[in-house]
């Protein structure tokens, strides 16, 4: 009887997870800012944004993948991860402490944006003020509805912070750990990777790191977008939150040199999904953004 190759299907994904980052710190309004960075800070830049309720961590898989040709930041938004609350949110705080966080952290010119869901919100909105400042910008499975007429519906209510559910302990917490939307395709030992960071344990008991009150500030609309100053590139999950009828408004709007990319059998949830292949996908638009020219540092904001 022959031997049985035995291979483990998530080799490349726990030897990725050891290469930790180095933990960095902004300060913008008041507010710590925590920061994770890879790769050699004298590398061209890629700064990674993560989506609404999460945190920096969800790019823990995508970010070593790049770290050998890029210098990688994934910053934590205010009201998410390790960094701290504000009273209020909004598009225009959020750009505000991604260009500190860029001013702060790295050493060479024209910085790529790559934003996942609410990130690439983010990143759209740095790039309009910004454009010519960047090397790009690329919005994964960011979506991106028209404007509605009626009140804006909001997945929670808004809450006091004192008022935050508070479970007895963690693995409670972590059993209630759930994506938006939950149909997640990503093996467990990432989900449970991305939910112990999620997670934080104080004299009461445990609850979730992020502010609910997020989801109060006003998002980008289709009707929000115009060509930016600096190159942009739409990626979608083939079975995300972007369908194809969502992805040529946009591009309509946006007017990207290139098309669309899909990454197959993903669903919204893209840099848990299918990191090995994202990061493949995000090389390779940004070593072509990377080449010298005339740069300004991005404004004090």
């Amino acid at each position: 009887m022959g031997l049985r190759l035995v291979t483990d299907a998530l080799a490349w994904h726990r030897e990725v997870l050891e290469r930790r980052p180095r933990r960095l710190t902004s300060v913008v309004a008041g507010a710590a800012i925590a920061v994770r960075s890879w790769g050699d800070t004298a590398a061209p830049s890629v700064v990674l944004l993560h989506g609404g309720a999460a945190h920096g961590g969800w790019w823990d898989l995508v970010a070593p993948a790049l770290a050998d040709r890029f210098h990688v930041l994934a910053p934590d938004l205010s009201g998410h991860g390790d960094s701290d609350w504000r009273t209020a949110y909004g598009l225009e705080a959020w750009s505000a402490e991604v260009a500190r966080v860029v001013r702060d952290h790295t050493t060479t010119p024209r910085p790529v944006l790559v934003g996942h869901s609410m990130g690439g919100h983010v990143a759209l909105a740095l790039g309009r003020n910004e454009g010519a400042r960047l090397g790009g910008v690329v919005v994964v499975d960011s979506e991106l509805r028209k404007r509605e007429s009626g009140p804006r519906r909001r997945r929670w209510t808004a809450i006091d912070p004192q008022q935050r559910p508070v479970y007895q302990d963690e693995t409670t917490i972590l059993s209630r750990f759930r994506t938006l939307p939950d149909d997640c395709r990503a093996p467990s030992l990432v989900l449970d990777h991305v939910a112990r960071q999620a997670v934080i344990g104080h004299v009461d008991g445990w609850s979730w790191k992020f502010d609910r009150r997020f989801v109060e500030h006003e998002p980008l609309v289709q009707e929000d977008l115009a060509p930016l100053a600096c190159p942009v590139r739409v990626i979608r999950g083939e079975h995300g939150l972007v369908g194809a009828d969502m992805a040529a408004s946009v591009e309509e709007r946006l007017r990207p040199r290139l098309p669309t990319v899909t990454v197959a059998d993903a669903g919204h949830h893209v840099p848990l999904e299918e990191p090995r292949r994202l990061a493949g996908v995000i090389s390779e638009i940004a070593t072509a953004w990377s080449t010298p020219s005339s740069y300004q540092p991005l404004e004090n904001r």
